[in-house]
């Protein structure tokens, strides 16, 4: 009788014990550790993101976002808010991977949103064998997240703290009516190069492979509308390592002169798979001077890659 009691009660025993981990746990889950979204989006007016790389500061003004004294990426901001605001814990740290996972942390990003002076939330973050992992400043706790309608986006790259990830990413910053000339040419399509070169009087004029196009064979209306195309195409960091350029010829070159004789050089790359050789469907793969390796979205860029005959009147 006495065996049976003992084990009755050792029974008990660790069933409290099992009880009261599970308990705890669930506290600590459910617990203020864990609301990595921010509650009240429209309250934040500033973002500071600093990490290895340096301090990136964001600030509301007047209904624009600002970097420094330029205007930042609208969109960049407000994609990156939206996914902040469906942050949501998927699980503990693994027991395996605390330490490498910490390690990963100190070394992540910080993400720290404001309202004015009063902090709302701060994040460290980090990317750890293709999981993302956070911990709340000051938390004891880090957890393997995830964001609610978005389990594939990368945040850490989209809040990546370097200048040029959250400039207001224009390509050709500058007005149509500044527009001196522009040349596209095709590496393997010569014939289908031309150049539309604008006098002082906004008065467009063709240029095909072999020459100038006499003015009458054109349609002067789409090559004006040609040039009013290029004013909202806006870019990102290339950030898709398993494509690489298709560096034996560019797809495209274009070349861009304003009137105040400033240059642009874009070279055109498809986007090919690393190990399957099939090109990306949805970007191509840009190279300027200035930006290195950049990403072109097709929906943007494709519509501007014309025939010279799309220019001529039908004849």
């Amino acid at each position: 009788m006495k065996k049976v009691t003992y084990y009755a009660s050792a029974i008990l025993a660790l069933g409290l014990i099992a009880y009261f981990t599970l308990r705890q746990s669930q506290s600590t889950l459910n617990g203020r550790e864990t609301r990595f979204a921010p509650d009240n989006v429209e309250r934040i007016n500033r973002i500071v993101v600093s990490g290895p790389q340096g301090e990136v500061e964001i600030t509301l003004q007047n209904d624009t976002w600002m970097l420094g004294t330029g205007k930042a990426n609208q969109e960049r901001i407000a994609q990156t808010l939206l996914l902040a605001s469906n942050l949501k814990v998927a699980a503990p740290v693994p027991l395996e991977s605390e330490d490498s996972i910490a390690r990963d942390l100190e070394n992540g990003t910080r993400f720290d949103l404001y309202d004015g002076n009063k902090r709302l939330k701060s994040l460290q973050l980090c990317t750890h064998n293709h999981q993302l992992y956070g911990r709340l400043h000051h938390a004891r706790h880090s957890y393997r997240l995830t964001i609610t309608g978005y389990p594939q986006v990368d945040f850490t790259r989209l809040v990546e703290p370097s200048k040029t990830n959250w400039e207001d990413n224009l390509l050709f910053p500058f007005p149509a009516t500044d527009i001196r000339s522009i040349c596209l040419q095709y590496g393997t399509m010569p014939a289908k190069s031309f150049c539309i070169r604008v006098d002082d009087l906004q008065h467009p004029a063709l240029q095909g492979n072999q020459g100038e196009i006499d003015a009458e064979r054109t349609n002067p209306e789409l090559l004006s509308q040609y040039l009013y195309s290029f004013d909202h195409i806006r870019y990102e960091p290339w950030l898709a390592p398993s494509f690489v350029p298709d560096t034996s010829d560019a797809f495209f070159t274009l070349k861009i002169e304003t009137r105040s004789n400033t240059r642009y050089t874009l070279n055109g790359f498809l986007a090919i798979n690393d190990s399957t050789g099939r090109p990306h469907q949805r970007v191509f793969i840009g190279s300027t001077t200035k930006n290195g390796l950049i990403t072109l979205k097709f929906n943007d860029f494709d519509p501007l890659l014309l025939p010279v005959d799309y220019f001529l009147k039908n004849e």
